[in-house]
């Protein structure tokens, strides 16, 4: 697949804009299929590996169009945003008065791998 893979976002991605940005929150939590790969599927499910058709290798080669931005997003009502938005805001502000009220305490990678073994 071609593409230019040199610059490494993930300090931006990672560690800045999940606690420094509100439009970035709000992204992910009323667009959270852009954000992630996310499969979901009842029974069965196929999938191409290396297609070879234009129609699924355009979505992996070429700038998307119009129509294949509204093929994985369709269109919402203004009223359908509106909800999403006024949901996302209330997640946050309840996520934050959560977190006054119980405080919230990091933990390092090591802590956390020691707490995981000994609760096996």
């Amino acid at each position: 697949m071609p593409g230019n893979y040199e610059n490494n976002y993930g300090e931006l991605f990672l560690n800045y804009l999940p606690y420094q940005s509100l439009t970035y929150k709000l992204l992910w939590l009323t667009e959270g299929d852009l954000m992630l790969n996310r499969c979901e599927w009842k029974d069965d499910i196929e999938f191409i590996i290396n297609p070879t058709d234009e129609k699924y290798t355009a979505f992996f080669t070429q700038p998307w169009s119009r129509q294949m931005v509204e093929q994985m997003y369709p269109r919402r009502s203004a009223i359908k945003e509106i909800q999403k938005i006024w949901n996302a805001f209330f997640y946050i502000i309840k996520n934050k008065v959560k977190y006054k009220i119980h405080g919230h305490t990091p933990i390092s990678l090591e802590e956390y791998m020691r707490l995981k073994e000994e609760n096996k």
